[in-house]
């Protein structure tokens, strides 16, 4: 498989379609939801109202059961098609969509504030290919994915965001405002304020039990620069607002190291990837299955 790379297909809705096929209908229902968007303002449900079409997008469940989205690649309320960052949330029991945050056009920068710093004037730029995770307080964790930075620049990002639902705020809490960045290892096993994964997409995640959140692979950048796709495992524990190297390489397109099937080795490593597959077991295990190598 090609390494990934970003690409638009943006002059498709400009066309006028010689007869009405799938295609078509994709794009006019995607600009009337749109259209929908902009009488309605964040925060607001209403029958009608649902995000524009997309891939790549992240989400999350919340205690409450609620479904939330993310971003992506897709069609925003003029029927744009480009990178989002709007969020929003689908609650089952009225069957309702709601806008809750981000913007209704594509292409927008990120607003960081200040890191640490709650604010409602707070958001992620837009993405896709990102990672996500839950925690124990119902907070809505984001990491990376290929999008736009603080300036406004295109890049592979590392940052990590928190969003709390109580609130609507989002905090950005650790990672650059700026894309394309190195990783910093630091040592492996050792947690330390300075530590942080590199700029990736394609990556996969889970949540432990202590409520840490863990990370793996993807298409990114390694601990001096290199872009290609990575082995490395972190974990990042929210009380501490540290991030640990934990196994794998600091280098890119590492092969793997299998041992013995069905024995657990300290040397034992998957090899580099990107859209590898993810699930945690009743035990605590965390499981992965390769998509791309």
């Amino acid at each position: 498989m090609n390494d990934p790379v970003f690409s638009s297909d943006s002059g498709r809705q400009n066309t006028i379609p010689l007869r009405i096929g799938r295609s078509f209908v994709r794009n006019f229902t995607s600009m009337l939801a749109g259209l929908l968007v902009l009488l309605v303002p964040p925060g607001l449900p209403a029958e009608g109202i649902t995000p524009g079409a997309r891939e790549g997008a992240v989400s999350w469940t919340d205690a409450a059961g609620s479904l939330w989205l993310f971003g992506g690649m897709g069609y925003d309320s003029a029927g744009q098609y480009n990178l989002l960052n709007d969020l929003w949330r689908y609650n089952p029991a009225t069957s309702e969509w709601t806008w809750m945050k981000g913007a209704n056009t594509a292409d927008q920068a990120g607003t960081y504030g200040t890191q640490g710093v709650p604010a409602s004037t707070n958001t992620p730029g837009p993405r896709d290919r990102a990672v996500s995770w839950t925690d124990g307080s119902g907070a809505l964790w984001l990491f990376g994915g290929f999008g736009r930075d603080h300036p406004g620049d295109y890049g592979t990002i590392n940052d990590l965001w928190r969003y709390n639902p109580a609130t609507s705020e989002w905090t950005w809490m650790k990672g650059a405002n700026t894309a394309d960045q190195a990783g910093t290892y630091g040592t492996q096993g050792v947690p330390a304020a300075s530590n942080t994964p590199g700029a990736r997409w394609c990556s996969t995640s889970w949540t432990d039990a202590t409520g840490g959140l863990w990370l793996l692979g993807g298409f990114g950048f390694d601990g001096v620069g290199s872009p290609g796709r990575l082995n490395d495992l972190w974990r990042y524990d929210t009380a501490t607002n540290q991030w640990v190297w934990i196994k794998g390489a600091n280098t890119i397109h590492q092969t793997g190291a299998y041992g013995t099937l069905g024995v657990p080795a300290a040397a034992n490593r998957p090899g580099a990837r990107d859209w590898p597959v993810s699930w945690t077991d009743g035990s605590g295990g965390l499981w992965l299955v390769c998509t791309s190598t």
